[in-house]
């Protein structure tokens, strides 16, 4: 499994008491995460209502298409809003088509989100091929012209829910925190906005609620700064000397903490990391790690 947060936490005390160059603002943030990772702080979503009625979306490609039934199971169980259309944005396939079908979510061409494919994002960094991954952070993006309703989820199709979900509640946006600190993202960040991040954490957590207003707002302000379509402003933060440049989840969360702080509230993110070798159906999973976890992310490099 993944470390938790407070083995997190309790590896930053050593390396800031090593002389790690942790900053006391991301340390003093740790502290506060940690404590609400203690107390079970958002754990528990089964005495809040159901939020506003969403669109899902699930952006994924062909090494995770085995996961996706449970994917979809963990969505259409746990996650505590009203949802709309389940979009399943990957390449096109007949396979891909067919499932969409059978598991009655509607299939989007990736290529369709942007006019272009991965070929169009030529990323190279430290000898590995990161132009799909960079790709994929800007399907997740681009997604707000793809939905209907005014919000929706991003959700990776490596992770499965296993606890309910929700992501707003009282005028206000639940952001998952995830523990790491990644300082690439920060300098992406402020490359792309031209002031520092409102945080010193990440909120990189395998899932994003996206008001498409804000979004768009967002967007704007990128175009208005780069004089450049959005897209074209975003990729420009790929680094020749850095694999993991820039994260849309950071990102957004970032703006929207300078720009309407007011809606945002953080949580800490109840998830570990398992080996592929120990998917099971959904009710299995969550008899197992239920207790302890409110998602599981199977990623395929841990096999």
């Amino acid at each position: 499994m993944s470390p938790s947060l407070p083995h997190i936490y309790l590896a930053g005390i050593k390396q800031r008491l090593r002389g790690g160059g942790i900053p006391m603002r991301r340390f003093a943030a740790w502290h506060k995460l940690c404590a609400a990772w203690l107390f079970r702080m958002g754990f528990n979503d089964d005495a809040l209502p159901d939020g506003v009625e969403i669109d899902v979306v699930i952006p994924t490609v062909p090494k995770d298409l085995d996961l996706l039934n449970e994917v979809l199971a963990g969505v259409r169980r746990h996650v505590g809003h009203p949802i709309g259309t389940i979009y399943i944005v990957a390449p096109h396939s007949a396979a891909t088509v067919e499932f969409c079908r059978a598991q009655g979510c509607v299939f989007a061409d990736e290529r369709s989100l942007l006019g272009y494919g991965k070929e169009a994002v030529p990323y190279v960094a430290l000898g590995q091929d990161r132009s799909g991954w960079l790709f994929q952070q800007l399907l997740k993006l681009a997604a707000a012209g793809l939905v209907q309703r005014s919000h929706y989820l991003v959700l990776d199709s490596d992770t499965i829910l296993v606890r309910r979900h929700v992501f707003t509640h009282g005028g206000r946006y639940f952001v998952l925190t995830s523990g790491e600190w990644h300082p690439p993202y920060l300098s992406a960040f402020r490359a792309l906005f031209g002031y520092p991040a409102p945080r010193s954490i990440s909120y990189t957590a395998h899932m994003m609620l996206f008001n498409r207003d804000y979004l768009r707002q967002m967007k704007a302000e990128l175009e208005g700064r780069h004089g450049v379509p959005w897209d074209q402003a975003y990729r420009s933060c790929a680094s020749p000397d850095e694999p993991s440049c820039t994260s849309d989840y950071d990102n957004y969360a970032y703006w929207m903490w300078h720009r309407h702080p007011d809606v945002m509230q953080e949580r800490p993110f109840y998830n570990t990391s398992l080996s592929r070798g120990l998917l099971r159906p959904l009710a299995e999973l969550h008899e197992c790690y239920g207790k302890d976890w409110k998602s599981l992310s199977f990623h395929s490099y841990r096999n």
